[in-house]
């Protein structure tokens, strides 16, 4: 066999024979028609809901059950009252990560699963009447009622629609949002290029 020696612009010589470097290969992304586009959104926003209403729970359900106990962290409030105060930060956390896993493509719809929930809380927003009940006199703002936090020890001597509406309809917003980051982070590798390190070859002499 007759060794090479020359060398060209796509290799390298190594022991007397021309070694080829691979042709880096760009994959393009085929385009998906509407109705494919429909479908994943689809998926995608209940993939939101599911994660407001499944695993936000479970995981303050996992924090006052196990790991607040094992740690030894005694807290004088309740599991509900815990969940209300902080509807924002349990509908954040998992939709992050998991918008941040689902992402396969590029041109993923996953970026859009902020969409529905905001439609939702845009219509119950423009419909929103304050409640006359004796019950809750206290009445507050459009803002106040979608967005602020509930602050009772008791959640549920407040006004029992505000906490539905906050649950079902302001919760799959953040969640909605927060899906839609993680799905960007993952389109453009924020998390690998700050957690992967590159070796860097020292000249020799």
């Amino acid at each position: 066999m007759k060794q090479v020696t020359a060398l060209s612009d796509r290799g390298e010589q190594y022991n007397g024979h021309f070694m080829v470097a691979p042709i880096p290969v760009v994959l393009v992304d085929k385009p998906i028609s509407r109705t494919g586009r429909a479908v994943f959104l689809f998926l995608h926003t209940i993939a939101v809901y599911v994660c407001v209403l499944f695993f936000s729970p479970q995981v303050v359900s996992f924090w006052f059950r196990w790991l607040a106990p094992r740690l030894q962290i005694n807290s004088n409030i309740t599991y509900y009252a815990w969940l209300w105060h902080h509807v924002l930060l349990v509908s954040v956390a998992p939709a992050l990560i998991v918008g941040y896993l689902t992402v396969r493509r590029l041109n993923s719809m996953a970026t859009w699963a902020w969409a529905v929930p905001a439609l939702v809380l845009a219509y119950k927003m423009l419909t929103y009447h304050a409640s006359g009940s004796v019950l809750y006199e206290n009445r507050v703002s459009l803002f106040q009622y979608f967005f602020g936090v509930i602050q009772a020890d008791d959640p549920f001597v407040v006004d029992p629609w505000r906490l539905l509406m906050q649950w079902d309809v302001t919760a799959p917003f953040y969640a909605g949002v927060a899906y839609s980051a993680g799905a960007l982070l993952s389109k453009h590798g924020v998390f690998k290029s700050l957690f992967t390190f590159h070796h860097v070859k020292e000249p020799s002499n």
